[in-house]
């Protein structure tokens, strides 16, 4: 879990727990880091922000299962993703147990215990 909000990271944490999945959360510059020192993770889940980085592509390479929970002002560059099959998007607000499901998911859930990514809507004031 990289995000640098720290209760979005607290409630990866609770929810791992209770799913009895290990999970290591992070800040944003420390995935960057760890990226550069360490094999990729299993699977990460991390806000649209990232992918507004020069980097995205390089940070995200090699990791097999890849959530990104954004909110509404990334959601068009966070589906853009989603042509790659291992790419689920999570719009943040989000219930708990859409939530979940990711967690599980990023823990090697199979495919049909995923959620579909959402349809793009309509433009903020259209």
């Amino acid at each position: 879990m990289a995000d640098d909000d720290r209760s979005f990271r607290d409630l990866a944490d609770q929810v791992a727990i209770e799913a009895e999945i290990a999970v290591m959360t992070m800040g944003l510059e420390e995935l960057a880091v760890r990226r550069r020192t360490h094999d990729p993770p299993d699977g990460i889940m991390l806000d649209g922000i990232v992918l507004e980085t020069p980097d995205a592509t390089a940070l995200l390479a090699d990791i097999p299962r890849i959530v990104i929970a954004t909110g509404r002002s990334y959601r068009n560059l966070a589906t853009d993703w989603t042509h790659h099959q291992h790419v689920r998007v999570l719009l943040k607000p989000m219930s708990l147990a859409a939530f979940e499901l990711a967690v599980r998911w990023l823990a090697g859930a199979d495919d049909s215990s995923s959620w579909p990514t959402p349809e793009p809507g309509p433009s903020p004031g259209g």
